[in-house]
């Protein structure tokens, strides 16, 4: 079933740059925060946190900003891809 142009330009808005840019920002912080704060819970639990020093978290929040940003990345071009063929659903 086809997207009535209604639908269309409401997903077209929402995958555009006014739309991208909140859920960029947004993943962008949650790999900062998680990344680092799981990978020292996992060494919390082993007891090994004796390595862990401002280097370490700084690199860690570097890295969980990349994923962030691939994973945000990723996602928008998948999205793009289901709206060019017509696979998002109707909004009513």
């Amino acid at each position: 079933m086809a997207l009535s142009p209604q639908d269309q330009d409401y997903y077209e808005q929402k995958l555009g740059v006014k739309g991208y840019i909140p859920f960029f920002g947004a993943t962008l912080l949650i790999g900062a925060i998680s990344v680092p704060l799981l990978l020292f819970l996992m060494d919390w639990s082993s007891g090994s946190t004796s390595q862990w020093n401002a280097h370490v978290v700084g690199n860690l929040i570097a890295m969980g900003c990349m994923l962030g940003s691939i994973v945000s990345i990723v996602m928008n071009l998948i999205f793009r891809f289901l709206l060019w063929m017509g696979w998002l659903p109707s909004r009513r």
